[in-house]
């Protein structure tokens, strides 16, 4: 009894299988036999809908292959349903057991190999998993020359490499070739995070010798190359060369090309009144050198500005030259159309060796000079000015007397009504020393003023007054005797 149920439960197996798949070919076979089923044409193995059907699935050892590598025409194709999970639970999973690898791709395999080719909206995930640190390789070995192409189509995308959580780190390596972020036309290329703190560091070779080139191309319009140039409120602190305690030598050219093409060359800004440009050099001759070329000028100052312009500042002894090339030099100081105030000499409170012209040539020396008319007020900013004065009623008032101030005055046209006079301020009785009119010798002590008298004056008659500070001393001479007096006025 008991084999003929054996027998029984062997045949309804035949018959299952028989009818859950059938030859897909009128003229195919379909065979079973021990552990093979073998059918020569179209074989298709359905289930029930919406039951679970399994392959292999209490196997432990053993290969189960789908498919031959011989294969040369049709395809082996492997369809899964719409569930979205993760690993078995997704509509369809490749799982192999725990350290086991998954393989896509023939050894020698020479076709492309496609993962995401969906014309819809697609997200594909490749270590995507919630906990585990993954290691992902693309082309580690192999031959050399292969090509790893990403987000190479011909359509906009965004390329995002990496994230911005932690410590994570993104090492782009390259060798000898060349390593290239280009963008196209109009397209930014942004290094370093919008709120970022760290060091951003191009060019960090500890070789022998390194070229960082920054908008080095040869464009045909104009490079702008901006460093620290944001808008931010901080200070920016841009160094360039050797800093701090670094002790190798550097070399550092700015715009220093041997073309001709013009170069416009700015440091520092006129913006912000606060603004410090400091230039600093070596203890070498020529340390700093502003060489302009051939007829270049050099300009120090600016137009309308107010701030000193200080040459040679030192505390100890130092020689300050100007003009002192084996050329013809012109040195011109104060030469504007101002009322300007040269001081030389003034400065210290011992003695002052100042010498003007050489000993072989006597010095030419040529003092600004005015012809006012009427009653002017002369200033101590005018010290060392000639007045031409020719005028009848010229007055001149003298400022409060000041060590050093000077003035001359030179008849250069003659009157007849009312005399040239010449006052202190405020009528003080300070005038000291003698004038000379033709041979007589006129007093001039404790007076306030000097007069030129009108029909008596000459061309080329003098005055000048020199002030110690606290009077002003005289001297004068007029070709016609009572041309010059000294009158009390008040």
């Amino acid at each position: 009894m008991k084999n003929i149920f054996k027998g029984l439960g062997l045949g309804l197996l035949a018959l299952a299988l028989v009818v859950g798949a059938m030859p897909g070919s009128a003229g195919a076979s379909f065979t079973i036999g021990a552990n093979v089923l073998t059918e020569t044409g179209a074989l298709t193995i359905t289930g029930a809908v919406g039951s679970a059907m399994g392959f292999a699935t209490t196997a432990t050892t053993g290969d189960i292959t789908i498919g031959n590598a011989s294969q040369v025409g049709g395809s082996t194709i492997i369809y899964g349903g719409t569930d979205t999970g993760v690993g078995v639970a997704a509509g369809l999973s490749l799982t192999p057991g725990t350290a086991g690898t998954v393989v896509i791709g023939a050894v020698a395999g020479t076709g492309a190999i496609d993962v995401g080719t969906s014309t819809g909206a697609q997200t594909v995930v490749i270590g995507g998993g919630a906990s585990g640190i993954k290691t992902i390789n693309i082309v580690p070995t192999g031959a050399t020359g292969n090509i790893v192409n990403v987000a190479t189509g011909a359509v906009a995308a965004t390329v995002t490499i990496g994230n911005v959580t932690g410590v994570t780190a993104v090492n782009i390596n390259a060798g000898t070739g060349a390593s290239t972020f280009a963008t196209t036309t109009t397209g930014t290329l942004v290094v370093g995070g919008a709120a970022s703190t760290g060091a951003l560091t191009f060019g960090a070779s500890t070789g022998a010798g390194q070229t960082v080139n920054i908008g080095s191309g040869a464009t045909g319009g104009s490079d702008i190359v901006n460093i620290g140039t944001g808008t931010a409120v901080t200070m920016k602190t841009v160094n360039v060369g050797a800093v701090g305690s670094v002790a190798a030598p550097s070399t550092i050219h700015i715009a220093d090309t041997s073309n001709t093409a013009v170069q416009l060359v700015t440091i520092g800004s006129l913006a912000a009144a606060a603004n410090v440009t400091a230039i600093q050099g070596g203890n070498g001759t020529g340390a700093i050198t502003l060489t302009p070329v051939g007829a270049g000028t050099i300009v120090i100052g600016a137009a309308a500005g107010t701030g000193a312009i200080t040459l040679g500042s030192s505390s100890t002894t130092q020689t300050v030259n100007v003009g002192t090339g084996a050329g013809v030099a012109t040195v011109n100081i104060g030469t504007g159309t101002a009322a300007n105030v040269i001081n030389i000499g003034t400065g210290g409170t011992g003695a002052q060796v100042i010498t003007i012209g050489s000993a072989t040539a006597g010095p030419r020396i040529y003092f600004q000079n005015s012809a006012p008319a009427g009653a002017t007020t002369v200033t101590a900013a005018q010290t060392g000015s000639v007045f031409f004065v020719g005028a009848a009623g010229d007055v001149f008032t003298l400022p409060a007397p000041a060590a050093g101030l000077n003035y001359r005055f030179i008849v250069d046209a003659l009157y007849i009504t009312t005399p040239m006079t010449i006052v202190t301020t405020s009528s003080a009785n300070i005038f000291q020393g003698n004038v000379l009119s033709a041979a007589t010798a006129v007093v001039c002590v404790a007076k306030d003023s000097i007069a030129i008298v009108e029909t008596a004056e000459s061309l080329g008659d003098w005055v000048q007054v020199y002030s110690d500070g606290t009077s002003w001393f005289v001297q004068g001479q007029a070709a016609v005797t009572g041309a010059l007096t000294c009158p009390l006025i008040s």
